[in-house]
């Protein structure tokens, strides 16, 4: 199948920001040249030109993102919990897609999302839920996924923050130590919400 021009330019705009590490700097005309087209076509297939190439790239990023965090929790190893196999699953593709993690998080991104951007985060969110919601029931805490929402939100609060600091360098010299660190403070931190969520009295595992 052939690919349309609009596919093809969000592939080259997706190996732009890979092999930057980033959106900053971005040529119109290199994504453009790189997709086979003329820098001027380029505002057929996105309006506002680079912006819109952003929001592109980012729709299908969010997809990658959140596939590659589902694949890390459904594959984990024997003993490893949630927490620890959702954080090893955006330790992984931070690490290997530096530059589209940060677009993610909104990096050099211009406005807010919509069309089929926002349907993207839509799509993902419900897919987090329902991830989480398995892992509930799991646990023993079979429909509890509405209550337990704002706890999820600290939970990934908390990651983007320690994955933030770990691609930017923050985290310790020794990379794998700290992936390692965060890894298990996410395994712990999803303990706990996991004991705060239970009803009181009832028994269950040490939250440590």
């Amino acid at each position: 199948m052939n690919e349309s021009m609009k596919d093809r330019l969000t592939a080259a705009t997706l190996k732009a920001i890979d092999s930057r590490r980033g959106a900053h700097g971005l040529s119109l005309r290199g994504i453009a040249k790189d997709a086979g087209c003329s820098h001027v076509n380029v505002y057929n297939y996105a309006p506002r030109g680079l912006a819109d190439l952003l929001w592109l790239a980012y729709t299908v990023g969010i997809e990658e993102y959140a596939k590659a965090c589902f694949e890390s929790v459904r594959n984990r190893g024997p003993g490893e919990n949630y927490g620890e196999a959702l954080a090893r699953g955006m330790l992984a593709f931070a690490t290997e897609r530096e530059g589209m993690y940060r677009l993610l998080w909104f990096d050099a991104l211009e406005g807010e999302p919509e069309g089929e951007a926002l349907a993207a985060i839509r799509r993902a969110q419900e897919g987090f839920l329902a991830e989480t919601n398995a892992q509930l029931e799991d646990a023993g805490l079979s429909g509890m996924a509405d209550a337990f929402a704002p706890s999820l939100e600290i939970m990934f609060a908390y990651l983007q923050g320690e994955v933030a600091l770990f691609i930017n360098g923050r985290s310790g010299s020794d990379r794998k130590s700290a992936a390692e660190a965060i890894v298990a403070r996410s395994g712990r931190t999803w303990r706990i919400l996991i004991e705060g969520a239970r009803p009181n009295g009832e028994p269950g595992r040490s939250p440590v």
